[in-house]
């Protein structure tokens, strides 16, 4: 072989090369972004999470609520001196908690949400985690007036004072998707099993669509 066809194999080599480099580099971030993507559960506009409200949690700690990201969460509006639905909400959802199959139950969480700031103190809320039996998988959640309205605006929560120091207020349950939006409301006296079904629902549609996704990407 000669000095030019030598000099024209060489490129070819490097050409070749480059762009093998380019394609993995393409193939390496798409994957990488996939996999992002499908661990992060990026926020929509409807996520409870675009809230920048603070709040602190039983243990005395500052929370955002976009920090809950990453599972499914199942919250409570409540106060802890309620004498009326409060309580009663929190045992239905600690009933259906030791119910919940176990994929579900490893990717969901709870969030009990206190709209009497003024008395539900951290030191309050932890002594009402242990009066209620609240295991670690419980957030409880306590923020100053106006981020209870914030929240309880969004959520469509009513409430208002009411006498002998309650508060007249729905019963309202929210479940939220690992990236914050509401996919389910109810009451709740309803069927709390609505609450499996739901997730497993929701579940099963984001799996088919990793799965597309995933599909897409090989065939790059």
């Amino acid at each position: 072989m000669n000095r030019r066809g030598r000099w024209l194999l060489s490129i070819g080599v490097i050409v070749t090369l480059a762009v093998a480099v380019i394609l993995w580099r393409h193939h390496s971030f798409t994957h990488a972004e996939h996999q992002t993507s499908s661990t992060r559960a990026p926020m929509s506009e409807r996520s409870l999470y675009q809230l920048e409200s603070a709040w602190r949690t039983d243990a005395d700690r500052s929370l955002r609520l976009r920090e809950l990201r990453g599972h499914y969460q199942i919250v409570v509006l409540m106060f802890t001196e309620c004498v009326g639905i409060c309580p009663i909400l929190v045992k239905q959802l600690q009933h259906l908690q030791t119910t919940l199959p176990p994929a579900i139950d490893a990717s969901t969480r709870f969030v009990a949400i206190s709209i009497d700031p003024d008395r539900d103190t951290p030191q309050v809320l932890s002594h009402y985690r242990q009066q209620m039996h609240l295991d670690s998988r419980w957030t409880l959640l306590t923020g100053d007036s106006i981020a209870v309205r914030e929240v309880t605006a969004v959520l469509g929560f009513n409430y208002a004072p009411g006498p002998a120091d309650q508060f007249v207020h729905s019963s309202l349950v929210s479940v939220l998707d690992p990236a914050g939006s509401v996919i389910h409301q109810q009451p709740g006296a309803a069927d709390m099993q609505d609450i499996v079904r739901i997730i497993a629902a929701d579940k099963e549609r984001r799996a088919d669509l990793s799965h597309a996704s995933s599909l897409r990407h090989a065939a790059w």
